[in-house]
């Protein structure tokens, strides 16, 4: 968890001047078998839609790539049915 936040951290770090200081965190919201729910927050010093928007799809973006660096290839164990 704390790798995440901090790759986050450091993907917005061109922002961190209209961000309120202390702000930044990557919360656990919820904890299921299969997946967790994060909330990733920050306050920006003013409002502004369209920069909140441009820091949400940075954000997703290295979700997306740290996802896709950590995906495994499964192994068949020569037992899977055949079609």
């Amino acid at each position: 968890i704390t790798s995440l936040e901090d790759a986050l951290k450091n993907n917005i770090k061109e922002f961190l001047h209209l961000i309120e200081p202390n702000t930044v965190a990557l919360k656990i919201v919820d904890i299921h078998k299969d997946y967790i729910l994060f909330k990733f927050q920050f306050k920006l010093k003013e409002v502004n839609r369209e920069l909140e928007k441009i820091i949400r799809k940075k954000t997703v973006r290295i979700i997306v790539d740290i996802i896709n660096q950590h995906k495994t290839i499964p192994v068949l164990s020569g037992k899977e049915e055949k079609k």
